[in-house]
């Protein structure tokens, strides 16, 4: 059979496949029509409401206490005798005796100051005595002069008359010679006098200031408490011997800790509202822009399921900023850190404990607030009067915990979207559910200066 033949054989079978196809299509009945209805995607909505968010930031720090007392040798000595509680940790009462040092030399050395004392006062009293019989002998001698000095004009007179002769009047003059000399003998000393009483009197205040000295390293032989204090470090006991300047103790105050927060730069600007008026540095303007932040803070510690509030005062700003954290320091302080303390549920604000600070700022002009979760990038969905999706493009104010405030782009009373619509489609239908227990708490979080619990 050739190959044409062949292929001629296959076109009968073909053709009757094809007829029964068509005839199969034109036998099926058509599909059933349904008219076409929209479908809703459910979302949750809030409405945005206008409040005047308080400003809150957040920052770290270690707590340390505001007050540190070290205890420094200014004697050196063996130490005799020691507090029998002084160990790190333990809680004392100011004016405690928690050391003292060996008083042996300090004694003596009062003793032989004592002594040096005795003598120059009897040398002032002896010289004292000293001018009073230098004056009293002065008048006798220039008595004596007086009258020598009457011989001599007498005889001087005498010898020129030729009564007496020459050899009589010298000698009389040599006499005269010899009590002006002891006359003078006589002013002299008295005119020494005074320098001989400055240098004993500088003598003597010398003495009475190394006297003082060791009375007072009498008094420094003990060490005692300043104040109410927690001990931290120990460096000395008894039996061994305190260098001069050396640390012995270091304490700690229990009646004010402080906590060096560092908190970012960028969100520390929303505490302080901008301004043009120019500001000098000085110690009373510094104190002044403080107290009219009206800054709070709230120092809180967070171990677990545990979390623990107290209230703290924003005292100054670190002179410091860290550069590689851009961070800047507020100096919060407490009052009483060891006075709530409730055994097995509330710890002491104790030294290097790293907690949270919370500073809250004054309530900023009233704004649009929304979920933060409303948020995509810089435009949010909203739920328009036709429940259908909007989307619109909003300027955010700024960003916290919870909250976005909105500086334009949006009004009070419409709804914004806070769940996710997949997929996002702007025209399509909503079925909307408020979310009102979100709503209550982006709204409490906006207003309240919470108190510490």
């Amino acid at each position: 059979m050739s190959r044409w033949l062949k292929r001629l054989l296959l076109i009968p079978p073909v053709t009757l496949g094809v007829l029964a196809l068509v005839w199969l299509v034109m036998q099926r009945e058509p599909p059933e029509r349904h008219p076409l209805e929209e479908r809703s995607v459910a979302v949750r909505v809030v409405e945005v409401f206008e409040a005047a968010v308080v400003p809150r930031v957040l920052g770290h720090g270690v707590v340390e206490p505001s007050r540190v007392w070290e205890g420094v040798a200014e004697i050196g000595a063996h130490v005799v005798e020691e507090h029998e509680n002084l160990a790190r940790g333990a809680f004392l009462h100011a004016d405690t005796l928690l050391l003292r040092l060996d008083t042996t030399d300090i004694e003596l050395g009062i003793s032989r100051a004592e002594a040096a004392k005795a003598v120059l006062e009897a040398q002032l009293d002896e010289l004292e005595r000293n001018v009073t019989n230098t004056r009293a002998s002065l008048v006798i001698e220039e008595r004596a002069l007086e009258l020598a000095e009457a011989e001599l004009q007498r005889q001087r007179a005498l010898e020129s008359r030729g009564t007496v002769s020459q050899a009589v009047v010298d000698r009389e003059e040599r006499q005269t010679v010899v009590q002006r000399q002891a006359v003078q003998k006589l002013e002299n000393q008295l005119a020494l006098h005074p320098a001989s009483r400055m240098v004993l009197t500088a003598q003597l205040r010398k003495r009475e200031a190394e006297l003082a000295s060791a009375r007072r390293d009498l008094e420094r032989a003990e060490v005692r408490l300043p104040f109410d204090a927690r001990i931290s470090e120990v460096n000395v006991r008894a039996e061994q011997y305190a260098s001069l300047g050396q640390v012995l103790v270091v304490a700690d105050g229990m009646d004010r800790a402080e906590v060096n927060a560092q908190v970012p730069m960028d969100r520390m600007r929303r505490l302080v509202p901008a301004t043009k008026e120019m500001v000098a540095l000085t110690p009373e303007a510094v104190a002044a822009q403080l107290e009219a932040l009206d800054l709070k803070a709230i120092v809180r510690l967070t171990a677990g399921d545990m979390s623990i509030e107290w209230p703290g005062e924003v005292a100054r700003m670190s002179d410091l900023v860290d550069p590689s954290t851009r961070t800047v320091g507020v100096i919060v302080e407490l009052d009483q850190p060891y006075d709530r303390v409730v055994p097995g549920r509330v710890p002491p604000l104790v030294k290097s404990m790293f907690v949270e600070v919370e500073l809250q700022g004054s309530p900023s002009d009233p704004l649009p607030v929304i979920p933060r979760t409303a948020l995509t990038g810089s435009h949010v969905y909203l739920a328009d009067e036709g429940e259908r999706l909007e989307q619109r493009l909003v300027e955010v104010a700024f960003l916290q915990g919870e909250i976005a405030v909105i500086a334009a782009g949006l009004e009070t009373g419409e709804r914004v979207v806070v769940s996710d619509p997949v997929p996002a489609i702007e025209g399509m239908r909503l079925e909307v559910t408020h979310d009102d227990l979100l709503r209550d708490r982006v709204q409490r979080e906006a207003t309240n200066r919470d108190e510490p619990t």
